[in-house]
Protein backbone atom coordinates (compact mmCIF):
# COMPACT_ATOMS: atom_id res chain seq x y z
CA UNK A 1 0.00 0.00 0.00
CA UNK A 2 0.82 3.33 -0.94
CA UNK A 3 2.11 5.54 1.93
CA UNK A 4 -0.93 8.74 2.06
CA UNK A 5 1.54 10.85 3.63
CA UNK A 6 3.70 10.70 0.42
CA UNK A 7 1.13 11.33 -2.07
CA UNK A 8 -0.29 14.06 0.00
CA UNK A 9 2.54 15.64 1.30
CA UNK A 10 -0.15 19.17 2.41
CA UNK A 11 -2.43 17.35 4.07
CA UNK A 12 0.15 16.93 7.28
CA UNK A 13 0.84 20.58 7.87
CA UNK A 14 -0.18 22.39 10.79
CA UNK A 15 -3.56 23.89 10.01
CA UNK A 16 -4.32 24.82 13.90
CA UNK A 17 -4.41 28.98 13.73
CA UNK A 18 -6.14 28.76 10.10
CA UNK A 19 -9.62 26.85 11.95
CA UNK A 20 -9.25 29.36 14.62
CA UNK A 21 -9.78 31.88 11.76
CA UNK A 22 -12.42 29.66 9.32
CA UNK A 23 -14.52 28.75 12.16
CA UNK A 24 -15.07 32.64 13.85
CA UNK A 25 -16.34 33.68 10.43
CA UNK A 26 -19.27 30.57 10.29
CA UNK A 27 -20.05 30.97 13.81
CA UNK A 28 -23.21 33.37 14.41
CA UNK A 29 -23.23 35.68 17.53
CA UNK A 30 -25.53 34.88 20.35
CA UNK A 31 -28.57 37.19 19.04
CA UNK A 32 -28.34 35.45 15.32
CA UNK A 33 -28.31 32.50 16.12
CA UNK A 34 -31.36 32.56 18.44
CA UNK A 35 -32.76 34.60 15.57
CA UNK A 36 -32.03 31.52 12.85
CA UNK A 37 -33.23 29.26 15.57
CA UNK A 38 -36.78 30.93 16.06
CA UNK A 39 -37.19 31.02 12.48
CA UNK A 40 -36.34 27.62 12.02
CA UNK A 41 -38.97 26.77 14.88
CA UNK A 42 -41.26 28.97 12.88
CA UNK A 43 -41.14 26.85 9.94
CA UNK A 44 -40.84 23.57 11.59
CA UNK A 45 -44.28 24.67 12.81
CA UNK A 46 -45.87 25.40 10.14
CA UNK A 47 -45.39 22.71 8.33
CA UNK A 48 -46.33 20.38 10.69
CA UNK A 49 -49.93 23.11 11.51
CA UNK A 50 -50.28 23.06 7.16
CA UNK A 51 -49.98 18.51 7.61
CA UNK A 52 -52.39 18.42 10.24
CA UNK A 53 -55.05 21.04 8.56
CA UNK A 54 -54.43 19.23 5.24
CA UNK A 55 -55.04 15.56 7.17
CA UNK A 56 -57.92 17.04 9.00
CA UNK A 57 -59.45 18.16 5.53
CA UNK A 58 -58.97 15.06 4.02
CA UNK A 59 -60.74 13.23 6.39
CA UNK A 60 -63.73 15.75 6.40
CA UNK A 61 -64.19 15.24 2.88
CA UNK A 62 -63.72 11.78 2.41
CA UNK A 63 -60.99 11.90 -0.59
CA UNK A 64 -57.11 12.56 -1.17
CA UNK A 65 -56.72 15.15 -3.79
CA UNK A 66 -57.64 14.29 -7.12
CA UNK A 67 -59.02 11.24 -5.84
CA UNK A 68 -62.99 10.63 -6.53
CA UNK A 69 -65.00 8.60 -3.98
CA UNK A 70 -68.45 7.49 -3.53
CA UNK A 71 -69.03 8.68 -0.05
CA UNK A 72 -67.31 11.84 -0.80
CA UNK A 73 -69.00 14.53 1.46
CA UNK A 74 -67.88 17.50 -0.59
CA UNK A 75 -65.32 18.91 -2.76
CA UNK A 76 -62.33 21.26 -2.47
CA UNK A 77 -62.72 24.71 -3.54
CA UNK A 78 -59.25 26.54 -3.15
CA UNK A 79 -57.39 27.94 0.23
CA UNK A 80 -57.48 31.41 2.13
CA UNK A 81 -54.68 32.41 4.30
CA UNK A 82 -54.72 33.20 8.08
CA UNK A 83 -51.60 34.02 10.70
CA UNK A 84 -51.41 31.88 13.57
CA UNK A 85 -49.71 33.51 16.59
CA UNK A 86 -47.01 31.08 18.44
CA UNK A 87 -45.07 31.50 21.54
CA UNK A 88 -41.85 31.10 18.48
CA UNK A 89 -43.52 34.31 16.66
CA UNK A 90 -46.55 34.47 13.98
CA UNK A 91 -46.68 32.21 11.77
CA UNK A 92 -47.78 33.94 8.56
CA UNK A 93 -49.49 32.24 5.67
CA UNK A 94 -50.85 29.38 6.55
CA UNK A 95 -53.21 28.23 4.03
CA UNK A 96 -56.52 26.21 5.01
CA UNK A 97 -58.34 24.81 2.65
CA UNK A 98 -61.90 26.01 1.79
CA UNK A 99 -65.02 23.37 0.79
CA UNK A 100 -67.47 23.66 -1.64
CA UNK A 101 -69.71 23.96 0.83
CA UNK A 102 -67.93 26.05 3.21
CA UNK A 103 -68.33 24.26 6.31
CA UNK A 104 -64.81 23.25 6.97
CA UNK A 105 -62.58 24.70 9.35
CA UNK A 106 -59.68 23.22 11.35
CA UNK A 107 -60.00 22.07 14.78
CA UNK A 108 -56.59 23.94 16.20
CA UNK A 109 -58.17 27.63 15.42
CA UNK A 110 -61.14 29.01 17.38
CA UNK A 111 -63.50 31.06 15.31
Amino acid sequence: MENVAIKYPDSQQDTSDNLYETTDKTIPSGEEFFEMLQHQLREIARMTIINTIQDEFETFLGAAPYQRSDDQADSRNGFRYRHFETRFGIIKDIAIPTSRNGRFFPTMFTR
